[in-house]
């Protein structure tokens, strides 16, 4: 797997809290007495400054695969593990899911809250995350599959649909 530092001009790439991001520049700045390499990210009409040395520690990592993507779909399929059913219980568990930032983190937190919306109604804290988690997810699927996030998002409530 290639390292933040491997990273070229026009890859797209996945920021931990951002989602995919195509990478139009690589420029040195100096901030505060400092010259630094950045990877200048462009995503949605926004632009983010990483810095190349601290890429990896931020989680900037390549766009999954689509035999990646298979196994992330294999995540969603699977039975939901509950979540808990007392409201600081499960938001300090979804925030503690939530720190690694992993696609296969996210992915069982967009199976687990689903599931939970199944069974009973989601509250507004949790109905946002699940949102947040999905936009996440269904633009690196996007991207992996060369198709437009609106069929990503298709398949996405496809694949979550119960069977």
């Amino acid at each position: 797997m290639a390292t933040a530092k491997d990273f070229k001009v026009g890859e797209n790439v996945v920021h931990p809290l951002r989602g995919v991001a195509e990478i139009v520049a690589i420029e040195e700045k100096q901030l505060d007495g400092q010259r630094n390499t950045y990877y200048v990210l462009s995503m949605d009409n926004q632009t983010v400054w990483v810095p190349v040395k601290k890429a990896d520690q931020i989680g900037l990592r390549p766009v999954i695969s689509r035999r990646k993507l298979a196994s992330i779909i294999k995540i969603l399929k699977s039975k939901a593990t509950p979540l808990e059913d007392d409201l600081r219980a499960r938001q300090a568990q979804i925030a503690t899911r939530l720190t690694d930032r992993s696609l296969e983190n996210m992915s069982e937190l967009v199976r687990d809250l689903n599931g939970r919306a199944v069974s009973s109604k989601l509250n507004e804290s949790d109905s946002n995350t699940l949102r947040r988690v999905k936009v996440l997810l269904v633009g690196e699927w996007a991207v992996a599959c060369s198709i437009s996030r609106a069929e990503a998002e298709q398949q996405l409530e496809a694949t979550l649909r119960p069977s």
